[in-house]
């Protein structure tokens, strides 16, 4: 039986990275077994942390860093509850990745012991700590998605593995099928695309196609394609001042009811209300929308 689950990134469009600073403990997720498509980059800032990966188990101290493939399963824990740790989290988005280097399915990144290469990976990732400390402006965005783009760097530079000697977890387990439907729906969400599709893509019958995808990602198929064209629509709608039926048009929605529909199921509004609550929160390109409700 399957027990872990399919955690969703978001992602900006023109930022291939999200940043987190977590307080073990407060995010009761990150103590269960999940996945997701995008590699994560883990920096311990305090305490010491459990890191639980492919059913490997090791323990993480201050200052150490380490590194999840794409599919790899885990989970981050503290290894004492009382005292807790904190820790910083990038997640690299696999389809920005996948730009460079198409075959991201057959390779993983593993940090070596080499000093050199740590100290690297670990003044980059001081430097972006230090800019989150400001107040957040156009240059500080900018400065931020420069040091990413260093970060990324030097992980393809210096920490990509062709091959592994160990298993794609994905090649192991039944997710690796919903995995090829999400990296699908990622790069053709502006198409048509029909549950019957994607059933045929992966060898089953659109009934259980729509049980497997659910107990694979926690979510129904069509949740998880109008979450992908509702993220993108509001994008061009704040970032690019697209009305709202050019957003739906370029962004795979059949009309402009269908995208508003979306919009209320998710914000609990409509894509131009949402547009006027969050101008003034909008920095550069990162968008800051509460969702209110999400329909799984």
């Amino acid at each position: 039986m399957k027990n872990y689950n399919f955690e969703p990134i978001d992602f900006n469009k023109s930022f291939p990275a999200k940043i987190e600073i977590i307080d073990v403990g407060s995010q009761p997720h990150l103590s269960t077994l999940h996945w997701h498509k995008d590699v994560e980059l883990v920096y311990i800032l305090k305490g010491q942390l459990i890191i639980e990966k492919n059913g490997n188990r090791r323990f993480l101290n201050e200052d150490n860093i380490f590194l999840f493939s794409a599919r790899d399963i885990h989970k981050i824990s503290a290894s004492d509850y009382w005292l807790g740790g904190k820790y910083m989290s990038i997640h690299l988005s696999s389809q920005y990745i996948a730009r460079q280097f198409p075959a991201l399915d057959e390779i993983s990144f593993e940090i070596s012991n080499g000093i050199e290469v740590q100290n690297k990976l670990k003044n980059t990732l001081h430097r972006i700590i230090r800019f989150m400390q400001l107040e957040s402006d156009e240059l500080i965005d900018l400065a931020i998605h420069s040091e990413v783009l260093s970060l990324l760097y030097i992980l393809l530079s210096k920490c990509l593995v062709h091959g592994s000697a160990e298993e794609k977890p994905a090649k192991k387990t039944t997710h690796y099928k919903a995995k090829a439907v999400l990296d699908y729906v990622d790069r053709n969400f502006q198409k048509r695309i029909s549950r019957t599709e994607m059933a045929k893509m992966v060898g089953l019958s659109p009934v259980y196609f729509s049980i497997y995808f659910k107990n694979a990602t926690g979510m129904n198929f069509l949740t998880y394609l109008n979450s992908v064209r509702l993220e993108h629509a509001l994008i061009d709608m704040l970032s690019f001042e697209s009305s709202v039926n050019e957003a739906a048009q370029n962004n795979g929605f059949p009309n402009e009811r269908a995208l508003c529909s979306a919009c209320k199921r998710v914000y609990g509004m409509t894509p131009t209300k949402l547009k006027e609550t969050n101008r003034s929160m909008v920095k550069g390109d990162h968008l800051n929308f509460k969702k209110m409700e999400v329909i799984k």
